[in-house]
């Protein structure tokens, strides 16, 4: 990904943002109609701007289980190595100690 000045953000959000400086254009010149129309069209932005943040929350916190529990289970491999090299080692002295 090429990292810039602008902040990376869902289309979602920009629509969202545009939308907003539409109705603030039209407010401030007295467009009363085509506002009520761009408010309609700002609310559905915003209701998808905030579907698309919970669904990226929702990818990242997955994505972070995912992590955590591939962390769990090396951590358990590394276990069971050690306990394995022990078993092999006390064999080893046993054996070295029956001679």
């Amino acid at each position: 990904a090429r990292t810039g000045a602008i902040e990376a953000k869902p289309i979602e959000a920009r629509l969202a943002a545009r939308e907003e400086g539409v109705l603030s254009f039209l407010l401030e010149h007295g467009f009363v109609e085509e506002a009520e129309a761009c408010r309609s069209r700002l609310g559905r932005f915003e209701a998808a701007r905030d579907q698309a943040v919970s669904a990226q929350r929702q990818a990242s916190a997955e994505q972070e289980a995912h992590l955590l529990k591939e962390a769990q289970m090396a951590r358990e491999a590394v276990r069971a190595q050690a306990a394995a090299a022990a078993r092999a080692e006390a064999i080893l002295n046993a054996e070295a100690a029956k001679e």
